[in-house]
């Protein structure tokens, strides 16, 4: 995630040209992009949740019982 936020911020500043283009009236590539970007957040936190409820949980819960 932290690549993806990086790496946006970088395209705004060192691609300016790039990001200013124009695919709308009055949209330029920088907001799919960074809808993209905010999609891809929520799909990593549901991908952790799921991970952590059903690994990472099972693991926690195994480990106290031993203690």
């Amino acid at each position: 995630m932290l690549i993806v936020y990086i790496g946006y911020l970088l395209s705004i500043t060192f691609g300016k040209g790039f990001m200013a283009t124009p695919i709308a009236d009055r949209i330029t590539l920088s907001l799919p992009i960074g809808l993209g970007v905010i999609f891809f957040a929520w799909l990593m936190t549901g991908v952790y949740a799921y991970w952590a409820n059903n690994y990472y949980d099972k693991e926690v819960d195994e480990m106290k019982k031993k203690l």
